[in-house]
């Protein structure tokens, strides 16, 4: 008769591993193996798992060194993409060489935020997967596609002197396309973020995140379409549509000026409640230490306070003895008088105390 699968997972010990649960250094696969123990592969511990989130997997209880790298972070990438908007329009009005080479100097500041804000999560209660390997493509993908920025604000400062026009074209088409890689990555990003806005349990910042992801690519695509038109030559419809474009690339970088500093205020929001909670926790710790000591202390003063227990002499507790005997042997000894003869004598004496025995 074969075996129902449910019911040779119930017959199994409730500490065995059922699902496929990897160790957290080394990957290796820890199904069948006892619920708490050490990895056989490198000898990491590893404990009972939850069946469901606790409060001690919330984005508050992260470690504060990742929450103030995440923290520095995210400030790094608002102030980077504050700059670059900044600049851009300086360049674009003035066409100067020395507005393109500053332009360098936020794009680097977006960048370095970028590969901070999509470092690996920690370790926490409920990790199940290295945390490497979580989510893994999106923030490679995040990664790759934001030196884009580096290489399309390179190409536009090259452009100020290459005089051949051949040259200048490509120069053209390789900054454009540097652009739109950034602003791929950059959306790339807010789709990340919007997994760890999830994280921290912010509805309304995960859908402002995903969405903020689509608006990111819109603006590029208007960039891109301005780019093209602007080549071909400008008239009437072109310049509407230059319009148009323009308007919606500039509700994109104030949407992605929002949603980055939204993403700043959760980590400072994040980093506070963990000192917070930290704080409060010592001062408990702190007070219950406290209780014990003076509950201790109470304690050894009343014991210190109560009268000493002291045994009698030994001199005394015999004459206390010999008095009684005194006292009992003559009431003894009258009650026997008075008693008729009828074969009854005294037996023996057991600590001044008399009994009766019949004769035989």
């Amino acid at each position: 008769m074969p075996i129902d699968e449910v019911e040779m997972q119930s017959s199994l010990p409730a500490s065995m591993i059922l699902d496929d649960r990897r160790c957290i250094k080394c990957n290796y696969s820890l199904k069948g193996l006892r619920s708490e123990g050490v990895c056989p592969e490198c000898g990491a511990k590893f404990k009972r798992l939850s069946s469901r989130l606790s409060a001690s997997d919330d984005l508050t209880h992260a470690p504060v060194s990742w929450l103030r790298a995440f923290a520095a972070s995210a400030q790094c990438a608002l102030a980077g993409y504050v700059g670059l908007a900044v600049l851009w329009v300086v360049a674009a009005f003035t066409g100067g060489r020395l507005a393109w080479a500053l332009l360098f100097l936020p794009a680097m500041l977006l960048v370095w935020g970028v590969l901070g804000l999509t470092r690996p999560r920690p370790i926490m209660p409920s990790t199940r997967i290295p945390p490497g390997q979580e989510w893994a493509k999106r923030r490679l993908a995040a990664r790759t596609l934001s030196l884009g920025w580096l290489v399309g604000i390179g190409a536009f400062l090259l452009m100020g002197w290459v005089t051949n026009n051949t040259q200048s074209n490509a120069l053209n088409l390789m900054g454009s396309l540097g652009l739109m890689l950034g602003v791929g990555g950059l959306s790339l990003l807010f789709v990340y973020l919007s997994s760890i806005a999830h994280w921290a349990n912010d509805v309304t910042l995960t859908f402002s995140l995903r969405s903020g992801a689509w608006f990111v690519l819109a603006g590029g695509v208007c960039f891109a379409l301005m780019k093209g038109v602007a080549a071909i030559g400008i008239g009437v419809v072109e310049g509407i549509v230059i319009l148009a474009a323009s308007l919606i690339c500039l509700a994109s970088v104030g949407s992605t000026l929002l949603s980055l500093w939204r993403v700043s205020s959760l980590a400072d929001w994040a980093l506070i409640n963990h000192m917070t909670d930290q704080a409060r926790t010592d001062r408990l710790r702190d007070k219950a230490h406290r209780a014990r000591a003076i509950a201790s202390r109470d304690s050894v003063a009343a014991a210190a306070a109560l009268p000493p227990r002291t045994k009698p002499h030994t001199s005394q507790a015999k004459s206390a003895t010999s008095v009684t005997s005194g006292q009992i042997a003559p009431r003894a000894a009258q009650v026997l008088s008075e008693q008729p003869s009828d074969g009854l004598s005294v037996a023996d004496e057991n600590d001044g105390l008399y009994r009766l025995a019949p004769d035989e």
